[in-house]
């Protein structure tokens, strides 16, 4: 009974969230970004072959690859753009979804359903966090804010890699505060493969860094019920356990990447990856990738260090967007208060 009236609610929020989110995703045509997405994730899943899309990690497009498994799809290995070219994404998306027979209408859907049901389990996680720490009015008021909200709604059926993004930075906080707030080996090692699982979801969450050292900081420095020699002893094994999260997670972003380079030639990923950073600044970043390409061991990891070093690449070259009537890449400060006001409101 207790179970019913905490979740009856949040279970007809959802419902209709999903309802929303499939009737505006069937027939809806492809997004750019879905025309690299999609073909990217299919290939993980079908021919373990990371050679496409290397600029994003591979969770959230290997999921929406995992239904196009049962579907009789053709895709094609003997075209330019994948056998030669270098991240020939785009060609080779289009290749695949509207030039070799496929159903293109059925692929796309089929493709976007993970994408909508991880995003109704991201809200399930937000509500079951809110209600543990604030109670159920408030878990309700926070779901129906989440579910309805025209950015979620829009980006919950794409596959894109935004939802994956928002819920690697909710279990990276949530799995690291309870951390620090009970600090065993059991913690520990839960919040290191949820850190591992962030990392596979988005580059940005490499924001998690920086952020678990303020936390941490943070946790020592607000502590007043212990003196200035047992804080300084605790912020010590604090900062032991939350490198061995770090480690963990490490282990965990190689291992999902091992699975996912085995069928990569490692010729070909070492010398896609010298051309795609042939323009990187600071070449001693690009050595320690070119290493660990070379390494056997460290091969799987080096292409995840790719994809961080051509995220840095692409932001610190800006984004070309129209904005207030003007073309710019080095962006505004208005940009963000003003999508949020006319997108949210």
């Amino acid at each position: 009974m207790q179970f019913s009236k905490t979740w009856q609610l949040p279970i007809l929020i959802l419902g209709a969230m999903f309802v929303l989110m499939l009737g505006s995703a069937v027939g809806d045509s492809l997004t750019m970004d879905e025309l690299a997405h999609i073909p990217a994730g299919y290939s993980y899943v079908k021919l373990f072959d990371y050679r496409l899309n290397p600029e994003h990690p591979p969770l959230v497009k290997a999921l929406a690859g995992i239904p196009l498994l049962f579907l009789d799809l053709k895709f094609p290995t003997d075209t330019k753009s994948w056998a030669e070219d270098i991240n020939g994404q785009w060609t080779q998306g289009t290749i695949f979804i509207f030039e070799s027979g496929n159903n293109a209408d059925q692929l796309i859907f089929w493709a976007r359903l993970p994408m909508m049901l991880l995003t109704l389990f991201l809200g399930v996680l937000i509500y079951w966090w809110v209600l543990k720490n604030f109670g159920r009015k408030v878990a309700a008021l926070t779901l129906a804010l989440f579910a309805f909200s025209p950015t979620i709604l829009a980006h919950g059926r794409l596959v894109t890699t935004d939802i994956g993004a928002t819920l690697g930075f909710i279990i990276g906080i949530i799995t690291y505060l309870r951390f620090l707030e009970l600090p065993n080996w059991k913690n520990a090692l839960i919040a290191g493969v949820a850190f591992g699982v962030a990392e596979l979801l988005k580059f940005s969450t490499f924001l998690l860094v920086p952020m678990y050292g303020m936390l941490l900081i943070a946790w020592i420095l607000t502590d007043l019920q212990i003196g200035l020699g047992e804080r300084i002893k605790k912020g010590a094994m604090l900062l032991g356990k939350t490198v061995v999260i770090g480690a963990i997670g490490v282990i965990v972003i190689s291992l999902v990447y091992a699975v996912f380079v085995m069928n990569y030639p490692a010729e070909k990923q070492l010398s896609d990856s010298t051309f795609t950073l042939q323009s990187f600044g600071n070449r001693s970043l690009v050595d320690i990738q070119q290493w660990m390409v070379k390494n056997p061991v460290t091969r799987p990891f080096g292409h995840y260090y790719l994809g961080l070093l051509m995220v840095i690449q692409r932001a610190a070259g800006g984004n070309t967007a129209y904005f207030l009537g003007e073309v710019s890449s080095a962006g505004s400060r208005l940009y963000f208060p003003v999508m949020y006001l006319t997108k949210e409101r």
